[in-house]
């Protein structure tokens, strides 16, 4: 069994959050990498629909994740419209 996430963190693939914070929409690799020099060990990363295509956000942050110089495992959320689970393969 995994040890639990020490330290995790929340982001949408859009350009501005709900909460009118930035999102990672093409700052996928920035992102990861600042994660990872914070030591951020788990993501949980929404779909914020902006017309980007889920397939497309997931694949560049799982990329962005596996050259982070730290695996950052992540969970999936678009609720489930677009099979987000063929999209945790990528």
């Amino acid at each position: 069994m995994s040890p639990s996430p020490r330290i995790s963190r929340y982001n949408n693939f859009c350009r501005i959050c709900s909460n009118q914070m930035p999102g990672s929409l093409r700052h996928e690799h920035q992102d990861t990498r600042t994660y990872a020099e914070s030591g951020i060990d788990y993501l949980k990363y929404n779909c914020h629909h902006d017309g980007s295509k889920p397939q497309t956000r997931y694949a560049a942050m799982s990329r962005a994740s596996r050259n982070a110089g730290q695996p950052i495992p992540y969970s999936l959320c678009e609720w489930g419209q677009e099979d987000p689970a063929k999209r945790a393969l990528l």
